[in-house]
């Protein structure tokens, strides 16, 4: 999936060669997060790094005395050296690259598949992970946002037409809806593994740190776990209400949910918008491909 290649130094001549570096496209990466680890991890955040190099010879002139079979030579000349200094300012993917590797180091569990639930099982509570799967925004969210679309058209395709294929009560609740949504600060999505597991992850991004419109990706997520959800417990990805959602009781999130058909909304090309055990609920650091 990456071109690896990482710089090291050959200790006999001081020569750097490019053996693995790791290339990452990334469509989300919080760099906040990235240095707070990176602080914590390395007592402290290095701004930029200084890289020094120093490469000596000698020089001179050479001769030969005498003829026949016996000759002597001899060289003249003086040592040289030359030095250089690279100032390299850190970057996001930098910064990103320095964490990964620290991660790497302390036994980073990464899971591209999960057909065990033994390996679920084994998941705790602000461990570090790495999964690969596709990533789409929540439905709740994408549903909203195609009700705000057709809310402002209607009207206008009715002005084209002379008449709206939407009844004004349907409009009207529409228009209801949306009024009530936009207080979503995070952009809602839900990461799935393959595997028979079916195991699904729910994350909230900060929309400042979003580097793509083009979400429904297979991509890889670096991850905190924040928790697993409990047995028969169902979890609404993202609240487009401002928090209502989250004030309603369990029974009526229930009840919005299964209001809204699955099959219907897969034809609209809206992804689900829950996420049941075996789920987890995580703090996304970076997605990439």
């Amino acid at each position: 999936m990456y071109h690896r290649c990482r710089q090291y130094l050959q200790a006999q001549t001081g020569n750097w060669y490019d053996v693995v570096v790791i290339l990452r496209d990334f469509l989300y990466l919080d760099r906040d997060l990235v240095q707070d680890f990176l602080a914590q991890a390395e007592g402290g955040l290095i701004d930029e790094a200084t890289e020094r190099r120093s490469q000596s010879g000698r020089g001179g002139f050479g001769g030969k005395l005498g003829a026949g079979p016996l000759e002597v030579s001899g060289e003249k000349g003086k040592e040289h050296s030359v030095e250089t200094e690279t100032v390299v300012h850190q970057s996001p993917a930098s910064e990103f690259d320095r964490l990964y590797t620290l991660l790497e180091g302390d036994d980073l569990v990464v899971l591209d598949e999960v057909s065990n639930d033994e390996v679920i099982g084994q998941i705790q509570r602000k461990q570090m992970l790495e999964v690969d799967g596709r990533v789409q925004v929540a439905g709740l969210h994408q549903l909203l946002k195609l009700m705000g679309t057709i809310g402002t058209l209607a009207p206008l395709m009715g002005e084209l037409r002379g008449a709206s294929d939407v009844d004004q009560e349907t409009l009207d609740a529409i228009k209801a809806m949306t009024a009530l949504s936009g207080g979503e600060s995070r952009l809602p999505v839900i990461a799935t593994v393959p595997g028979t597991s079916g195991l699904r992850i729910a994350l909230e991004l900060n929309p400042a740190f979003v580097q793509t419109e083009d979400w429904d990706v297979d991509a890889s997520v670096l991850l905190k776990v924040q928790r697993l959800l409990k047995i028969d417990e169902t979890y609404t990805v993202g609240d487009p209400f401002g928090g209502l959602m989250k004030l309603m009781p369990d029974s009526d999130q229930t009840n919005i949910l299964d209001s809204m058909d699955a099959d219907e909304l897969a034809k609209l090309g809206i992804g689900e918008a829950s996420i049941e055990a075996p789920g987890i609920l995580a703090t996304p650091i970076a997605i990439y491909r």
